[in-house]
């Protein structure tokens, strides 16, 4: 399946996987994480960033999760991405 965002959207994959609680959906909540994600694909408007990048996000980034490849991404918007990371 190819994902397109729209407009000023970005799909990401973070970097450190979020923990369920076995057996469920539910997102553990005292999982640290680092708001560090892998750039996956871009909208059409988006110029600050480019597929491949590795990004810092605002932790209360409103966005829509949802599954690729059969794992966990994230549909954001690309003015909640704080920094491109160098590594």
């Amino acid at each position: 399946m190819k994902v397109t965002p729209i407009g000023r959207k970005v799909l990401i994959k973070d970097r450190q996987p979020q923990e369920f609680f076995p057996g469920t959906d539910i997102i553990n909540p005292n999982t640290s994480k680092d708001y560090m994600a892998d750039v996956i694909a871009i909208g059409q408007d988006v110029t600050s960033v480019k597929v491949g990048d590795i990004v810092k996000y605002a932790e209360y980034a409103e966005g829509v999760s949802m599954k690729h490849d059969g794992k966990n991404h994230q549909l954001i918007n690309v003015d909640t991405i704080l920094a491109i990371v160098e590594m």
